[in-house]
Order: structure tokens, then C-alpha cells, then sequence
């Protein structure tokens, strides 16, 4: 004779089983919420490493540290008079330029003239280029972009690149002795030291090796954007 089977059950097991349950979807859920906060502290310590105060003669600037990947940039904010405002990335930030890289006062005097500056020429010797591995036109290009016409035009100067030798070619050729009542000269060089100087009226960018060129270029950038004096 089959019987109905009366299934062994007890009330006390269901009971505990959901309790169980409960545990485990408690713990996943705060689980979740630890890693949310983790996440979010540390995109918020990122962020708050990425931008730094630097204190100037102008004020205090935002200096933003750019990764990315192959190279590291220093992305300053600053704004001219008419409350503009400018994002121009160097290679170097201006608190390992400032006290490393001596820098006179007057170089601006140095390159202004009593009716405006007509052309303002950046020259190197031709072979410069090749000797640094191009690191000489990337120096120059740091400051070029802010006292020229194109990138982020600042001072909205006209900028001609020029060669201090002949070369048989359209570029012009420019010395310290080119510069006249109306026309000024900087001049890129490998030096003993790097640093920013000038020579007469003649303003000289000088770096023991192509990395220093850049390096002393980067210090008269940030002086032209009054982060350093």
C-alpha cells in the first residue's frame, strides 16, 4: 500500500536559512558601498594632488600636473588684464625653475622699446638643432607660444625664428648685434650653466645640454607669465 510521503520539514530551518540570506546580501551591500567610497576618495586625493597653489609675485597661481604617459606637463592657469584666461602647459614645474634657474630682473626691459617691439627674432646657431636632438626649438617653442601671434598669444608679438650663421636658405640671419631701435633678439645657446641672462640688450637662453635649454626656457616662460620673478 503506497502512502502519501510527508516530507520532513522544519519550520525552524526555513527560518534560519532566510535569515542566512539576509546576512549574506547585507554584506555584499556594504561590500558595494566600502568600495564606492574608496573609489570616490581616491578620485578626490587624485584630484587634489593634480592641482597645486604656487605663490607669486602676481599671486597664487593653479599649476595642474598633466600625465600623460610619455611625458609629464605642468599646465599653469593665468589670466592677463582683461580677466582672460590662459592654460599653457611647460615641461617643468615653476617650483623646480624658480630659485634653480638665475634669472635677472630686467630682462623685459631688456626686450622692450620705446615704440614697441617691430620683431622680436629667437635665434640659435643652425646646428644647435641637431646637437640637442631638437630639445633647442622645443626650448624655444615654450616661450615663442606665449609671446607670439599663434599658440596663446599673450604678448600677441611678432616672433620670426632665426639662425646666428648662414644657411643658404630664406631664414634669417640674426646676432645680438642685429638688434636695432625697433627689432629685439633672443638668443638660445649651450652655456656652463643653465640660465636665463642678458647680454647688452641681447636676452640669452642657456642651458649645459638640450634638457637645460628647456629647462631655462620654461623658468622665462613662467617669468613672462609673472609666476616667478
Amino acid at each position: 500500500m503506497i502512502e502519501n510521503a510527508q516530507p520532513d520539514v522544519n519550520p525552524e530551518n526555513i527560518q534560519n536559512t532566510h535569515s542566512s540570506n539576509e546576512k549574506v546580501v547585507w554584506l555584499i551591500f556594504w561590500i558595494v558601498v566600502l568600495c564606492i567610497i574608496l573609489f570616490f576618495s581616491i578620485q578626490y586625493y587624485k584630484q587634489t594632488e593634480r592641482f597645486q597653489d604656487y605663490d607669486g609675485p602676481r599671486g597664487t597661481f593653479v599649476v595642474e600636473t598633466l600625465d600623460l604617459g610619455y611625458t609629464t606637463q605642468y599646465r599653469v592657469h593665468v589670466y592677463d588684464e582683461g580677466g582672460n584666461k590662459y592654460l599653457i602647459p611647460l615641461r617643468h614645474p615653476p617650483w623646480d625653475v624658480d630659485d634653480e634657474i638665475p634669472l635677472p630682473s630686467h630682462v623685459l626691459s631688456a626686450l622692450n622699446k620705446p615704440e614697441g617691439i617691430r620683431v622680436l627674432y629667437v635665434t640659435q646657431d643652425p646646428y644647435l638643432s641637431n646637437e640637442t636632438e631638437a630639445l633647442s626649438m622645443v626650448a624655444a617653442g615654450e616661450f615663442v607660444r606665449i609671446l607670439g601671434k599663434q599658440g596663446y598669444g599673450v604678448y600677441q608679438l611678432t616672433v620670426e625664428n632665426a639662425f646666428t650663421r648662414d644657411t643658404d636658405s630664406s631664414v634669417p640671419v640674426i646676432t645680438c648685434d642685429s638688434i636695432t631701435d625697433e627689432d629685439s633678439v633672443i638668443l638660445l645657446r649651450i652655456g656652463s650653466v643653465n640660465r636665463v641672462t642678458v647680454e647688452g640688450a641681447c636676452v640669452v637662453i642657456e642651458g649645459v645640454d638640450g634638457q637645460g635649454l628647456v629647462k631655462a626656457a620654461d623658468a622665462f616662460s613662467y617669468y613672462l607669465l609673472g609666476v616667478i620673478a
